[in-house]
């Protein structure tokens, strides 16, 4: 003859449930935002640089349209820090995907732009923009022709690739300009 659990033991357990999704879901809100917090005192600090010219987010919309918000939450949770922008309990790709949605409702295309540009990496030890373009072409974001812009772009999508072949990276500049120009 098998035992059944009384019902108070049911009870205690789904009330033991409950409160801990409760408790999951308000940390995992609170990190989130702590996140959105940082992100926008990271475009407060770096929108006077360059990082928002409308060349820049007309080619970074070309090559990357609507997974940019999805690229940034990839780009931020990868980053070592003291605080990880996702608790633990989430899977990596839940917290990528959930930030990317956070992101996409929160900022404008120019916005995120800025915090795109501030998180990719190009390949180097330093990642963002402004390091790449001072390490690549010893300029600062503004000072930065179109095509150079395109080069930076297109080597942010894989820079471990086009790094091993510029004949791709000039290709893959190629067409950043020409759908950026023919706005294709």
């Amino acid at each position: 003859m098998s035992r059944r659990p009384s019902s108070i033991v049911l009870v205690l357990f789904a009330l033991l449930v409950a409160v801990s999704a409760a408790l999951c879901s308000y940390y995992y809100v609170w990190h989130l935002r702590s996140t959105l917090g940082l992100a926008r005192i990271q475009i407060a600090s770096t929108a006077a640089n360059g990082s928002s010219s409308p060349a820049l987010i007309r080619l970074v919309h070309r090559a990357h349209g609507d997974v940019l918000p999805y690229l940034i939450a990839f780009s931020i949770s990868r980053q070592p820090r003291a605080q990880p922008p996702c608790p633990n309990f989430l899977g990596w790709h839940a917290c990528t995907y959930l930030l990317g949605q956070a992101f996409k409702a929160s900022f404008t295309a120019s916005e995120l732009t800025v915090l795109w540009a501030d998180a990719a990496y190009f390949g180097y030890t330093p990642a963002g923009i402004g390091a790449a373009s001072l390490q690549r072409f010893s300029k600062t974001t503004g000072q930065l022709s179109s095509e150079e812009l395109a080069e930076l772009v297109a080597l942010a999508h894989a820079p471990s690739v086009y790094m091993r072949d510029p004949h791709r990276l000039e290709k893959k500049k190629r067409w950043l300009l020409e759908r950026s120009d023919g706005g294709a």
